[in-house]
């Protein structure tokens, strides 16, 4: 399934990684990811899917996001043409990232930088 398949191309960079929904982490470093998957029909019937991917990735120094983000935006982009626990990627589009800072909410908690970079994944044998 392609949330298998995105879990293991995160956890390959060195990163904890979690669906957004799921996380339990509370210092950085660490990535959360959204995803949302639908068909693509024709009148053949369906053709396959497309998942529109959002990861945050965080860190406490922004040169740190910055390097972490183009390693897991490039490992991404590797899924391409490969199969990943029987799901056949067959494109990766990375549309945006967008660079932030989160700020702590008390005086002792310091605040971190994230990361969004939003995807669009087409596989087959989901």
């Amino acid at each position: 399934m392609i949330d298998e398949a995105i879990y293991t191309t995160l956890k390959a960079t060195g990163i904890d990684a979690a669906l957004i929904h799921e996380a339990q982490f509370t210092q950085p470093p660490f990535a959360v990811y959204q995803i949302k998957t639908s068909p693509v029909r024709t009148k053949e019937g369906k053709q396959g899917n497309k998942t529109a991917l959002k990861v945050i990735n965080t860190n406490e120094s922004i040169a740190d996001v910055r390097n972490k983000a183009t390693e897991i935006i490039a490992a991404l982009e590797a899924m391409e043409g490969q199969t990943i626990n029987d799901t056949i990627i067959t494109s990766v589009i990375n549309h945006d990232r967008e660079p932030d800072f989160e700020p702590g909410e008390n005086d002792d908690d310091q605040g971190f930088y994230l990361e969004e970079m939003d995807f669009t994944i087409s596989h087959k044998n989901d």
